[in-house]
């Protein structure tokens, strides 16, 4: 806590709360446009893979394979999460 100490805002009012969770909002809206464009260069990027299929390596395929791998995991952990941490259904 001592390193993080000229972090930590004196007094903490509402009203102090209240600015920095708007300055916040505002710093991620900001931040939108630049991650929209690494959204479509990352697009653009697939679909180039995509079009030459045959240059793609097996490194390539690989980390692709586990990627998927990655998203269905945190997919089955949210449903499981989702039903209240029960592997069986939602309780109704």
């Amino acid at each position: 806590m001592e390193q993080n100490k000229q972090y930590v805002q004196e007094p903490t009012t509402v009203e102090k709360c209240n600015e920095l969770s708007k300055q916040l909002f505002y710093t991620r809206l900001a931040s939108l446009p630049s991650r929209s464009e690494s959204f479509w260069k990352e697009l653009d990027y697939v679909k180039n893979l995509w079009k030459n299929k045959k240059d793609l390596h097996v490194e390539q395929a690989g980390i692709a394979a586990l990627f998927g791998i990655e998203c269905f995991a945190w997919f089955c952990a949210g449903e499981i999460v989702g039903r209240g941490f029960t592997f069986t259904g939602y309780h109704v």
